[in-house]
């Protein structure tokens, strides 16, 4: 028969292996969901550490005309050819020809990120169509603020046949009405991520402010945290009031006009070109692959999102996007063959409006 000490001993190797167990399992789930132990930052905010400040990389910046674009000699030393206007690919030609001039609004996911090599985002694939001119305004990090400005000034000047505006379901649903200004940052993109330049309606004054400010945001604070943190239990524990905020503010996006707003003014410039104007939602692979989505992709967004895409319904194409064409969170990028899927995508859009066409 066992003894009270040995019963006591028992329970608590028992209560140790529950313990081991439930850190290894926390562990699994922050590596699948692209957390960090010992961090309370956001899946895709990059790990801030007092010991390890971040240092500037001088890949995009804001412009003296409040422009976000690529920084051209930086893309140089990459590889990837920037224009002068830095945007991604050749000098954009007035030249008009018989081919289909397409404009291509959005953010990273335009850009190309997420292809291997970059030659494989749709956008690239789309600049080999023989029949297809490609002006590839898509900058990673950009919103729909800065959709409108971009649309605005080379819109009427290019007169694309088409403009194609991407816009992601994950951070392209603005809470905050930006407006872009000269020379002041949208984002720091630095050895460890991108830090934001522009948070909750005011622009940051240089990098170290904004890395200072979300070191305070995001570091476990005292010394009782600071051993809590880490392992993955305490560091989730410590999280959840920044991770309940994070739902606060999903919430609040969704019911944001914001976003529509830009949207709208895009669209309004058929009023001065001859261009047709087309809206492409990206899913969120976070939180938009629920059963109503396979069930009926764009009943799902347009009501979803219905404050986003109010009164474009006549615009909006639906992809046939699927988990699968997706690179795991935090990444959260199309993968090779979701840009091929979109490449399919956009050539059949294009060729069926061009058979409609007098």
């Amino acid at each position: 028969m066992a003894t009270p000490k040995r019963r006591i001993a028992f329970a608590m190797l028992l209560l140790l292996l529950a313990a081991v167990l439930a850190e290894v399992a926390m562990r699994i789930v922050f590596a699948v969901q692209g957390y960090t132990v010992g961090s309370l930052a956001p899946n895709w905010f990059p790990q801030v550490s007092e010991k390890q400040p971040p240092t500037l990389v001088n890949s995009y910046y804001t412009d003296g005309t409040a422009l976000f674009r690529a920084d051209r000699t930086f893309w140089h030393h990459q590889g990837a050819a920037v224009n002068s206007l830095g945007f991604l690919g050749p000098e954009w030609t007035l030249e008009f020809n018989t081919q289909k001039r397409i404009f291509l609004l959005g953010d990273s996911f335009v850009w190309g990120a997420g292809a291997e090599p970059l030659d494989n985002s749709f956008a690239s694939k789309l600049s080999a169509h023989p029949t297809f001119q490609i002006y590839n305004a898509g900058i990673p990090g950009a919103d729909p603020a800065q959709y409108e400005l971009v649309a605005e000034r080379f819109v009427p000047l290019l007169q694309p046949d088409y403009v194609i505006v991407f816009v992601y379901l994950g951070n392209d649903i603005m809470v905050e009405d930006r407006e872009p200004l000269p020379n002041k940052a949208l984002y720091y993109p630095t050895n460890l991520g991108w830090f934001p330049g522009y948070y909750r309606g005011q622009y940051f004054s240089d990098l170290e402010e904004s890395y200072r400010y979300y070191l305070n945001q995001y570091s476990p604070t005292g010394t009782v945290a600071k051993i809590a943190c880490k392992t993955a239990i305490g560091t989730a524990l410590y999280s959840l009031p920044v991770r309940m905020q994070e739902r606060e503010d999903r919430a609040k996006q969704l019911k944001s006009a914001i976003a529509n707003k830009h949207l709208k003014a895009i669209v309004n410039l058929q009023t001065i070109t001859k261009s047709q104007f087309i809206i492409i939602p990206i899913p969120y692979s976070g939180t938009d692959f629920e059963d109503a989505y396979f069930e009926n992709a764009p009943k799902y967004l347009l009501s979803k999102y219905e404050h986003v895409f109010s009164g474009l319904t006549n615009y909006i194409s639906i992809a046939p996007l699927k988990p699968e064409h997706f690179h795991a969170l935090p990444n959260g990028h199309l993968n090779n063959q979701g840009h091929q899927v979109m490449t399919d995508f956009l050539t059949e859009i294009v060729a069926a409006k061009n058979a409609l066409q007098p």
